[in-house]
C-alpha cells in the first residue's frame, strides 16, 4: 500500500477508491447495503459508525475518534501524576500518517490501515501496526483485527483496539 493524500486513490490490482462516489473526500469509507464505516485517513482513527437502515451514526462527537492505544513502558520515564505504564502511549490520534487499502472480493470488501512506525511524546519506535476491517455484502457486522509487530526493545504493555468513541445514543 502507499502512503495517501485524502481522497486518493490507491492504483494497485483489486484495490477500491478510498471514498465512494459523492463521499466526503477526508475519509475512507467501507460499506454495505446496512453499515458505513468511515476512517480518517491521516491518523486512521475511526470516525464514523452508522446505521444506513435507521440513518442513526453513532459516533456522536468526531473530535473523540480513536482507533487505538498501546501503553508502553519506558524506563526511566515520569510523565503526568504517575509513573506507571501510561507515562508512554502510542495513540492513533497522535499518528502522522499511515496507509490504507480496501480491497473486494465475492464475498465483501476489506479495509486496510498500516502504520509503518509508531510516534509517541517520547519519539518514534519501530512498531509496526495494522488493522483489518472486514465487512461481508449485506452484513451489519464488521469484523475488526490488529497485527503488532514490535521490533523495539520494549514490551507492549496493554493494548485497546478497537476504541470506538464519541458513541452518542444506541436505538
Amino acid at each position: 500500500a502507499s502512503l495517501l493524500a485524502a481522497g486518493a486513490a490507491l492504483q494497485s490490482a483489486g484495490a477500491l477508491p478510498l471514498a465512494s462516489a459523492g463521499a466526503a473526500e477526508e475519509h475512507a469509507i467501507i460499506e454495505s447495503e446496512l453499515v458505513r464505516l468511515e476512517v480518517d485517513p491521516r491518523s486512521g482513527d475511526i470516525t464514523g459508525l452508522l446505521n444506513k437502515l435507521s440513518g442513526r451514526e453513532y459516533v456522536a462527537d468526531k473530535k473523540w475518534a480513536k482507533a487505538f492505544r498501546l501503553n508502553v513502558p519506558l524506563p526511566g520515564r515520569i510523565t503526568g501524576l504517575n509513573a506507571d505504564y501510561s507515562a508512554n502511549s502510542f495513540d492513533s490520534w497522535d499518528q502522522t500518517s499511515c496507509a490504507i487499502e480496501r480491497k473486494r472480493d465475492d464475498k465483501g470488501q476489506t479495509m486496510i490501515v498500516r502504520y509503518p512506525k509508531l510516534q509517541s511524546e517520547a519519539g518514534t519506535f519501530p512498531i509496526e501496526l495494522s488493522y483489518t476491517i472486514d465487512l461481508a455484502d449485506g452484513s451489519d457486522e464488521a469484523t475488526l483485527q490488529l497485527q503488532i509487530d514490535n521490533r523495539s526493545q520494549h514490551t507492549v504493555k496493554e493494548v485497546f483496539f478497537p476504541w470506538i468513541s464519541g458513541v452518542g445514543e444506541i436505538e
